[in-house]
């Protein structure tokens, strides 16, 4: 994010907070020696601009549909994974747990991966959320075989989710396009993940199928 967009973004967030404030109703406000707010208990009448303004933010942060859906999918997991370096290499095979809980208020669900990939303990963390003003779904990932963050966004329907975004590649040192697709069949979940080989070619490089613990 440049620096513009993020003090943007820092400047809206204190100006929905400064509406919200100014909206309180002055009975409600604290006075002095613990008397009321201001005289009359009336709120100062905002303007058209500043009432959009609010209903705008209030739409960003408010949880709908798809974060529930997040929601549910909070819990124990176990999964199977099968993993390939390169087109047409040995698999190799590994399993594991996902502990899933939600975050703030419901918006953003959090998965801690535990396993074991090639004799050493591995650890992951993701982060899933849906952007109400874009209107996609984002997630981000890291973990203890990497220093580097992973970011991706994308859309889901009917169970079927599809994810596009970058790593950065360790040989290059520049961002490699990732892309993964997840079915999400009630207590089951399949995960698949595409890459590029050396030539640029997108082939399967990863294949986790979760199943929630009961």
């Amino acid at each position: 994010m440049e620096r513009t967009d993020a003090f943007r973004t820092a400047f809206g967030i204190l100006a929905a907070a400064a509406l919200i404030a100014t909206s309180t109703p002055a009975s409600a406000r604290p006075g002095p020696a613990g008397q009321g707010g201001e005289q009359g208990g009336q709120a100062p009448k905002l303007s058209p601009e500043e009432q959009a303004a609010m209903a705008a933010y209030e739409k960003a942060a408010k949880p709908g549909d798809q974060q529930a859906w997040l929601v549910s999918l909070a819990g124990s997991w176990e999964f199977e994974g099968t993993f390939w370096s390169a087109p047409g290499s040995e698999p190799m095979k590994s399993s594991g747990t996902a502990e899933r809980t939600a975050l703030l208020g419901g918006r953003v669900l959090r998965e801690v991966v535990t396993s074991v990939m090639m004799g050493e303990p591995f650890e992951g963390i993701g982060h899933t959320g849906y952007d109400n003003v874009l209107g996609e779904f984002w997630s981000t990932w890291f973990d203890n075989m990497s220093t580097s963050l992973m970011t991706m966004t994308g859309h889901c329907e009917k169970g079927l989710c599809t994810y596009e975004g970058t790593n950065t590649d360790p040989l290059t040192g520049k961002p490699a396009r990732a892309r993964m697709t997840s079915r999400h069949e009630g207590d089951r979940e399949v995960h698949e993940m595409f890459g590029p080989d050396p030539n640029g070619k997108e082939f399967k490089m990863m294949e986790l199928v979760y199943t929630r613990r009961r």
